[in-house]
């Protein structure tokens, strides 16, 4: 509704805004996530100049939120003699993340 609030942090200061979740409860819009990156890799001669690559990487992101789960519309279609009301909010929800891959390669050096 309009409202803002003050954060300070550490030698900074900055506004952000107040939003209610779907049960009235103040939410300023800032939160503090985790993230875990891993990375192992091997690598094998194949000759005096060429070398091959294995890799793996995982990485995990915790407290993330995702815009297309925390906006709700709740939109109700106009009837006979009312018209259409939305009863727009938000409903933050957090969640984590896992990205993982398999990296392959080769390098010739001279």
């Amino acid at each position: 509704d309009g409202q803002a609030k003050s954060i300070i942090h550490g030698d900074r200061s900055f506004i952000a805004p107040m939003l209610e979740d779907r049960e009235g409860r103040a939410w300023f819009g800032t939160t503090f996530g985790i993230l875990g990156d891993l990375e192992v890799y091997s690598r094998l001669r194949l000759g005096e100049h060429m070398s091959a690559y294995v890799g793996y990487n995982l990485m995990w992101a915790g407290l993330i939120t995702r815009p297309g789960d925390n906006v709700q519309y709740n939109l109700r279609s106009a009837t006979a003699g009312q018209p259409a009301q939305s009863n727009f909010g938000l409903d933050v929800d957090y969640s984590g993340a896992l990205i993982q891959g398999l990296n392959v390669g080769a390098q010739i050096e001279y």
